[in-house]
């Protein structure tokens, strides 16, 4: 099992990405793979919406490809990202 994952901020506010996995499997000769080119909007500091094509026969619920191919839509938020400057200033600051 392999993956790769490419990020290029475009902007403050938009991002460009692509993600790939490969499963090899000797024992069965199963090969697998997906790629996944996306667009990732950052709404506000720590709300995303990222949108983008699935190609490939790869599903993998670990890694939440449930689907497999076609359009997507995700949607994340990061609720502790930029609030402190280190992980101890995080903890510290609640104590």
């Amino acid at each position: 099992y392999a993956g790769a994952n490419l990020n290029l901020d475009v902007t403050n506010w938009l991002a460009i990405r692509g993600d790939g996995r490969l499963l090899i499997e000797r024992t069965s000769g199963t090969q697998r793979w997906d790629a996944a080119p996306s667009i990732a909007l950052r709404l506000i500091n720590g709300i995303e919406i990222a949108g983008g094509y699935r190609f490939g026969d790869l599903r993998d619920p670990d890694f939440s490809v449930r689907g497999g191919r076609g359009l997507f839509l995700t949607m994340s938020a990061s609720i502790t990202e930029r609030q402190s400057p280190t992980a101890a200033g995080f903890w510290r600051s609640r104590f």
